[in-house]
């Protein structure tokens, strides 16, 4: 048998009931389409010492790519659970927590290289400040940045207080990813959260296994396309806006329907902001152009408060559409020209909480049913549909003038 690492659970248990048998920490990592990135991290996981003792959990979610040979050849103790189709990760995570042993639940993204040192540290953390419900590791990039706490890479937590908020799916809110509002639940039922500074997660972009694009020529769009989301992606891991923005529309259809930009539709992204994180998203502007991310139209005008702003870059549309919650309701707005002139759509959606997923090599947002959403924007959204246009998203519930005098910035 292929045995990429030689991984050991440090002890055995019965059940998490059966405290005096059970390991210090479960381990529990919940991958889809991460094989490569998957290895790299277990092979730091093999390497740690058998003090403090722990076992490991993997959830395989459905994935295409080479996960499932990569589980097939460990070699070693562990749970591994096979999901043929997706689930949502809360539920995944949820269902992982429920069947560790572990006194406390360590909860790994499958992107990162944990540095040696780091569950010991977390551990310590625990033993020193009793009133901690949850430790975090401190996660870089390969050039030594920090990345912001919102894009945790690492956590543990006290079984108590992961019951006492109900797991991630009882932590979860719409417009928020799982881990931010997990945190924030736990700082809600009166756990206080701290950050293990010897606690390190190396997250490094890794080449997925799965063919994200097909074997194309050079000049194909989609190529040049997948290289500037990897910028952008980069470039906003290390601003205000991080872990706050997510895919939505025509990049996330691709992924849902193919794993893969849409042939049609190569030169334009739409990612949501939730309105409250306006100002992190103009904070994150000057970032953006000095990776040459151009700022290039405001919606609806130059002045006063925008719905949607736009850049580009090697001739692709990079656009960001605020998104506000009313009621459980997303509210946002297009903009286009009809038969009679300018027009402004406004369109509503169910608001979700917010997921990672893995694509084009990097860590994203999508909202948690992305199957609803996309159903919402498109209906069957399954069927490819060439002659499609935003101006007929069923989601749109109103249609009005718009003074379009003033949007396009680059004619100021």
């Amino acid at each position: 048998m292929f045995n990429p690492v030689s991984l050991r659970s440090s002890a055995v248990a019965e059940g998490a009931e059966n405290v005096a048998q059970a390991p210090a920490v479960s381990i529990i990592l919940v991958v889809q389409d991460q094989a490569i990135p998957l290895l790299r991290c277990l092979q730091s996981v093999a390497r740690l010492p058998a003090v403090p003792s722990f076992d490991l959990l993997i959830a395989d979610n459905g994935s295409a790519d080479a996960t499932g040979v990569l589980l097939d050849g460990l070699d070693g103790d562990l749970t591994a659970v096979r999901h043929t189709s997706a689930v949502s990760r809360d539920c995944a995570l949820d269902e992982m927590a429920a069947r560790a042993a572990g006194q406390h639940l360590c909860f790994l993204a499958a992107d990162v290289v944990p540095v040696d040192g780091w569950l010991q540290a977390m551990v310590d953390e625990f033993d020193v400040h009793p009133e901690a419900g949850a430790v975090m590791a401190r996660a870089c990039t390969s050039d030594g940045r920090l990345l912001p706490e919102d894009a945790w890479s690492g956590i543990l937590v006290r079984r108590e207080a992961f019951v006492d908020v109900g797991g991630f799916a009882g932590a979860a809110r719409p417009m928020r990813s799982l881990g931010a509002t997990f945190l924030a639940a736990i700082k809600e039922r009166g756990w206080a959260v701290r950050t293990s500074q010897s606690a390190l997660m190396l997250r490094t972009p890794a080449t997925s296994t799965h063919p994200q694009l097909p074997l194309a020529a050079a000049e194909d769009p989609r190529t040049a396309l997948a290289a500037n989301l990897r910028l952008l992606n980069d470039v906003l891991a290390h601003e205000p806006i991080a872990g706050r923005y997510w895919l939505q529309a025509g990049l996330l259809l691709g992924w849902a329907r193919e794993r893969q930009i849409l042939g049609s539709d190569p030169d334009d992204v739409d990612f949501f902001y939730s309105a409250w994180d306006t100002d992190r998203l103009l904070a994150s502007v000057d970032a953006l152009e000095s990776a040459g991310f151009k700022l290039v139209r405001r919606f609806p005008g130059a002045t006063g408060d925008a719905t949607q702003i736009s850049f580009e870059r090697d001739g692709a549309v990079f656009e960001f559409f605020r998104a506000d919650l009313v009621d459980d309701r997303i509210r946002y707005w297009s903009y286009g020209y009809g038969p009679n002139g300018p027009i402004v759509n406004r369109a509503e959606i169910c608001a979700q909480p917010l997921e990672e997923f893995w694509f084009l090599d990097r860590t994203w947002l999508k909202p948690r049913d992305h199957d609803a959403e996309l159903t919402e924007m498109y209906a069957d959204w399954r069927t490819p549909r060439p002659d499609w246009s935003y101006m007929d998203n069923p989601s749109i519930v109103e249609r009005s003038a718009w003074d379009d005098s003033t949007y396009d910035l680059t004619k100021r």
